[in-house]
């Protein structure tokens, strides 16, 4: 149980998603190994100002539809940064495994970028943005492939 909250309390990012059911099984393959890595690369690194963590939702839609706009906002008391953004459903779909991870981490990125609308330093985003870099490396690069 402590180990359980310790787990969660060294979060960073947090990943979830819209998805469509054909998409389901492959998101939660290629997100759980995006989340695992980012939590443990981002331990450090810091936001600026009160943020404390970063939420992300992606939005994997055959159809788009008002009720799943794409969505840049910091919380009521500024401690989390919350972002849900579209990923090409046909894409997403007929992507590899390391593809499906390469588009997530796409995404991510372009949550950072718009980071600086929320009031994070351009420091701070490109700390998260070598961050995902190294991730991509760690999970899709040659090494992983031994």
């Amino acid at each position: 149980m402590i180990e359980k909250q310790q787990e969660m309390t060294d979060r960073k990012i947090w990943i979830s998603g819209e998805v469509q059911a054909d998409v389901g099984d492959p998101f939660k393959k290629a997100t759980h190994p995006v989340e695992a890595a980012l939590n443990r690369l981002l331990q450090g690194v810091p936001f600026g100002g009160k943020v404390e963590d970063w939420t992300f939702i992606a939005i994997i839609r055959q159809e788009d539809h008002p009720y799943y706009d794409e969505v840049v906002r910091k919380s009521a008391k500024g401690k989390t940064l919350e972002f849900r953004l579209k990923i090409p459903h046909e894409e997403f779909s007929s992507a590899s495994p390391d593809g499906q991870i390469r588009l997530i981490l796409q995404a991510l990125s372009r949550s950072v970028m718009l980071m600086g609308k929320l009031g994070i330093s351009v420091e701070a985003q490109n700390a998260l943005q070598t961050a995902l870099f190294r991730a991509e490396q760690e999970l899709t690069g040659p090494s992983r492939r031994t």
